[in-house]
């Protein structure tokens, strides 16, 4: 069930099953756009539009400030509509995920923030883009680069991953790869664990390769609502994260999503109490070609 109630489009704040294109809403916003088109399951959430960060700019907000107390008042007002009280709060930058080239990692995702904190967490994900490090990424792109920013209820997840429908290894088309750990995701994006890896044939969804990683670890909201990591008893650690009915339903999502963009797609993904839901939808870029 996707908020449907959001009303303060003044403040440019949409549902994400209707957040429009990438010129307004960044790549990653506009990738629910096709999650959905796809008539696949993600959390409950919004998206601020590029255009409340320009206008915040225009009233002279930099790097380090509290958004304008509109822009506030209208996340405030689409926060009522969501349950939960435990969000992810991403950038999703105009120039971000498109179907030429990735800043995938170069923008701030803050995960586990309490209701109360969700402005600045905004505030922080517009300051990424200004950092030294995402300056000198875009050096060479003479784009604008405007940051819209997504809230969406944080997934108590079980296990969590990405599935590329094309390997990006190899380029390989006739093979899907998952990558999945237990509990969030950010314990395989901080390094903290190695984890497992799944090969699927695109032809019928068979499981034809399985390599179980070291995952001496998952990262858990704590009961504080801060995220901690927790030590997996040792039978857990070198255990599948993904079974095969699991793989299956990963299969038929990922290729239901590749079949609405239209080129080969990099996906993220979380399992909770057995419910599949995706949490990112973007182009795959800088695949390897036949010669290489």
């Amino acid at each position: 069930m996707k908020p449907q109630q959001v009303t303060a489009t003044e403040a440019h704040v949409l549902p994400l099953s209707a957040a429009g294109a990438a010129e307004a809403v960044g790549g990653k916003a506009a990738g629910f756009v096709i999650l959905a088109a796809a008539g696949l399951d993600f959390p409950d959430g919004f998206v601020l539009g590029a255009e409340a960060h320009r206008h915040a700019r225009g009233l002279g907000w930099r790097s380090g400030k509290p958004i304008p107390a509109t822009t506030s008042a209208a996340v405030s007002e689409a926060l009522s509509f969501l349950p939960g009280e435990s969000f992810a709060v991403r950038s999703s930058a105009v120039a971000e995920d498109g179907a030429a080239a990735s800043f995938a990692g170069q923008f701030e995702t803050i995960v586990g923030v309490s209701r109360d904190d969700v402005a600045a967490a905004i505030a922080e994900c517009w300051g990424s883009g200004e950092n030294g490090r995402a300056l000198a990424y875009r050096a060479a792109d003479s784009g604008e680069h405007a940051m819209a920013v997504i809230v969406q209820q944080l997934v108590e997840a079980d296990v969590s991953g990405v599935v590329a429908t094309v390997d990006p290894l190899t380029g390989d088309e006739q093979t899907l790869l998952v990558n999945a750990t237990f509990g969030l995701g950010e314990a395989v994006v901080s390094g903290l664990v190695t984890p497992d890896e799944y090969r699927i044939a695109r032809a019928d969804g068979c499981v034809v390769a399985v390599a179980v990683g070291a995952k001496e670890l998952e990262v858990v909201r704590g009961s504080d609502g801060r995220l901690e990591e927790r030590a997996l008893p040792v039978e857990r650690r070198t255990a599948r994260a993904l079974e095969a009915q699991q793989l299956r339903a990963l299969w038929q999502g990922a290729l239901a999503a590749e079949a609405v963009l239209g080129r080969p797609a990099d996906l993220e993904f979380a399992f909770a109490g057995g419910r599949l839901h995706w949490l990112q939808c973007r182009p795959l870029t800088a695949l390897p070609t036949k010669e290489d």
